[in-house]
């Protein structure tokens, strides 16, 4: 009886170094994550009017702690034409293609967040923002 007592307890001991140690690597993959939220939210963003946006072909880069996103930005008749990824590295941004062909098809920068890639979304955001700020024709 003594024997199994003893199995129990090392079982048991077992157990909980175990939850502990998931416990840890879940801490730190979600402070990761909100350091990574912090970072997108503070990323330049001022919405540019595509009204104002000579035509022409833009490039923009973004990077940030956990991606490095390059673009090519194409526009006519102040319509966004197309949006070519020249980059794309690191843990976000998986999803280009939905968020690039919703701001083509919508021809606006801001879209609905395509679900699950959300803080790669706000730096795709950013950079198109970036490319079209560019081509604000300065009086």
């Amino acid at each position: 009886m003594e024997k199994r007592n003893h199995n129990t307890a090392e079982l048991i001991k077992i157990f909980l170094i175990c939850l502990c140690v998931v416990l840890f690597i879940a801490s730190f993959f979600i402070q990761q994550k909100k350091r990574h939220i912090n970072e997108a939210k503070k990323l330049p963003f001022t919405n540019t009017n595509l009204e104002l946006v000579e035509d022409g072909t833009y490039e923009n880069s973004t990077f940030t702690s956990f991606m490095h996103l390059s673009l090519e930005v194409t526009v006519k008749n102040h319509q966004l034409f197309q949006i070519k990824v020249i980059e794309n590295k690191g843990s976000q941004g998986k999803k280009a293609g939905e968020i690039i062909a919703a701001m083509i098809e919508n021809n606006k920068v801001v879209n609905s967040l395509v679900e699950g890639d959300e803080i790669g979304n706000l730096v795709f955001i950013s950079c198109v923002d970036g490319a079209l700020r560019k081509g604000i024709k300065k009086d």
